[in-house]
């Protein structure tokens, strides 16, 4: 009886022993650095390069002020960077991708996934490829460069997936920025119609905040907090998307027109920044707008075509952002309790 009872002793320690090995084998299976997608220190990173198999590719880097650049030739947005980095640094593992799924995920990743390299100035931190997502939206396939285990990742305590975090269009990275003033970095600003008598256009001393009429030949209006207002209107002034689906024709069609406005910004060391808007006609894929009669409107009411950077890019902008500069002279006058629209 009690042979028997070591005996089954001996066994349930044997038993037990061998499911530790089997769990710590199956733990030990897959190396640490096949899962290590996340990069802690983020503000080590200073070039990340991303490359599709469109093919196309771009370049995001770190700039001396950290601010950081696309291709080296553009700011980047800052929305769009934070959202990267904070998910370089986030990112974790959910789970190995299942055999099941095994062949379809890898062909996927070769076929189509995106190439991610992360660099702290020279030195290489990591490679990995991301691909798509999970039948439920909530993980992304990725997997790390010359490894053959493609995982399942994803954000903890974020619903979705990573995929549209990682994109290579140079414009989407493009910082949106039109004006980016604050009030005392102002010297002048200029907003004339051409298309109107110049008496509704204005111009703005910001040092004195005074403003002239376009013909100036009403009286200066020294009216500090209407000029304020409009000066502290040049912060965080960004356009919509850059109007890269209007063909060349209908482009040149536009810019042969006279802007609807064209505002000026002169700051404290001379330089001058200028937007052009342009109205922007309604076409047949757009929603039927009438007016108070009935009849169709022509053109949009919610968006403009701008040239901004002084001429260098054709953009979309917002009437709800820009009427708001876009005032008469009028609007100075301390009778006027709204802000007349030209």
């Amino acid at each position: 009886m009690k042979k028997n009872r070591i005996t089954l002793i001996i066994f349930l320690l044997l038993a037990f022993a061998a499911i530790i090995l089997v769990l710590t084998n199956r733990k030990g299976t897959i190396k640490e650095s096949l899962k290590d997608f996340a990069v802690k220190d983020t503000a080590s990173i200073t070039k990340i390069f991303m490359a599709d198999k469109s093919p196309s590719q771009v370049t995001l880097t770190r700039e001396a002020a950290g601010q950081w650049t696309v291709n080296g030739k553009f700011a980047a947005r800052n929305d769009a960077m934070k959202t990267l980095l904070e998910t370089i640094n986030q990112i974790d593992v959910r789970a190995p991708v299942a055999k099941s799924a095994y062949n379809n995920v890898i062909k996927a990743l070769s076929t189509s996934g995106m190439k991610v390299e992360i660099y702290s100035k020279d030195k290489h931190l990591k490679t990995y490829y991301v691909g798509g997502s999970t039948q439920d939206n909530m993980g992304t396939f990725m997997m790390i460069e010359n490894s053959s285990t493609p995982f399942v990742t994803y954000i903890p305590g974020f619903n979705g997936y990573l995929t549209t975090r990682y994109f290579t269009e140079e414009d989407l990275w493009r910082d949106r920025t039109v004006f980016n003033y604050y009030p005392d970095e102002i010297t002048n600003i200029f907003v004339e119609y051409p298309n109107k008598d110049r008496k509704y256009s204005y111009k703005i001393d910001a040092k004195t905040f005074t403003a002239y009429s376009g013909d100036e030949k009403e009286k200066p209006i020294v009216d500090t907090a209407k000029v304020s207002t409009i000066v502290g209107l040049f912060k965080h002034v960004n356009f919509e998307g850059f109007a890269n689906g209007v063909p060349q024709q209908t482009k040149d069609s536009i810019l042969a027109t006279n802007p609807i406005a064209i505002i000026t910004v002169v700051d404290n060391k001379g330089s001058k920044d200028m937007i052009k808007a342009y109205l922007k006609m309604l076409n047949k894929k757009d929603s039927v707008i009438v007016d108070d009669n009935g009849k169709p409107l022509k053109y949009d009411i919610d968006r403009m075509f701008a040239l901004i950077n002084n001429g260098k890019d054709f953009v979309v902008i917002q009437h709800y952002v820009f009427d708001a500069i876009m005032v008469s002279f009028d609007y100075f006058k301390k009778s006027v309790g709204k802000k007349p629209k030209v």
